[in-house]
Order: C-alpha cells, then sequence, then structure tokens
C-alpha cells in the first residue's frame, strides 16, 4: 500500500468509525508491520508486540462509537500500543516477583 496523506488516513478512520469494515481492514493493513517495528523497538518481544497489536485493534473494532473523539488514529494507535506495552510487562514484572516470593 502506498503512503498515504494523514488527511486520506484520517477519511479511512472516519469511514471505519460509520461502519465499514473495509476501512477497519485498510487502518489494519497500513499500520500493522509500522506499530509492529515500535513495539519491537520497545521490548523486543516479538509475540508480545504481535499481541498487544491485535488487542488494540480488537478494542477499536468492538468500539468504534467510541473511537469518535481520537483526533489523529496514527497517533492513538502509537501511544495506546506504547500504554499497552507498559502495562502488560509491568504486569509480566509484578508476575515474576509475585512467583519469586512464593518459591522461597
Amino acid at each position: 500500500m502506498s503512503e498515504l496523506s494523514k488527511e486520506e488516513v484520517q477519511l479511512i478512520f472516519r469511514k471505519f468509525i460509520n461502519g465499514d469494515e473495509h476501512a477497519f481492514q485498510t487502518l489494519f493493513n497500513l499500520f500493522y508491520n509500522k506499530l509492529l517495528l515500535y513495539g519491537n523497538a520497545i521490548t523486543g518481544h516479538h509475540a508480545i508486540v504481535e499481541d498487544q497489536i491485535q488487542e488494540l485493534f480488537i478494542w477499536l473494532y468492538n468500539h468504534p462509537q467510541q473511537c469518535r473523539s481520537i483526533r489523529n488514529i496514527e497517533t492513538y494507535l502509537f501511544l495506546s500500543l506504547k500504554k499497552n506495552l507498559k502495562t502488560y510487562l509491568q504486569k509480566d514484572i509484578d508476575h515474576q516477583i509475585r512467583l519469586r516470593k512464593f518459591g522461597q
């Protein structure tokens, strides 16, 4: 897919919000690899990043009306992925600490 302008991306996003499933697929295809590279640079855990990207898009798909206030979908996706990865990794660290305490 060739690079689209921010305006074109926002138009696709608005179509998704209005129920266009093809627009949702277009957004996924447009951002998946970029988000994967970004997430991998943050964590180095490819599988975790893939899972978190999928969770992010599942949430979007299930809550299109809640997305109406999003002004820039690209910024939203990258910031949300970063936040989700931080939350996931913190839970994982907390889990590992509890396991260590349990093993003592």
